[in-house]
């Protein structure tokens, strides 16, 4: 199926309201003295990695889980409108 121009421009709308949650999220982190490791701007949501925060505003979702035998634990929490997880 061909996207019309309509189409193109509702995503690249999307992909740049993204970008911008993204940018003020990282620099509100930034601000806060937390580490960027990475971030993912291929979901619906921006998922940003960050090193271990010593304080974060908010509530955090911890996931804990094996993967090749090692057991890993994953903190996530949210922030305008972005993703934001962290290894424990």
């Amino acid at each position: 199926m061909i996207k019309t121009k309509q189409q193109h421009n509702k995503q690249n709308n999307m992909i740049i309201k993204q970008m911008n949650k993204a940018q003020r999220t990282i620099t509100d982190l930034v601000q806060r003295g937390i580490t960027i490791l990475n971030v993912e701007m291929a979901r619906q949501k921006p998922r940003i990695e960050i090193q271990t925060p010593r304080n974060l505003i908010g509530e955090s979702l911890v996931i804990r889980g094996t993967k090749n035998g090692i057991r890993e634990e994953f903190n996530f929490s949210t922030h305008n409108g972005c993703i934001i997880f962290w290894k424990a």
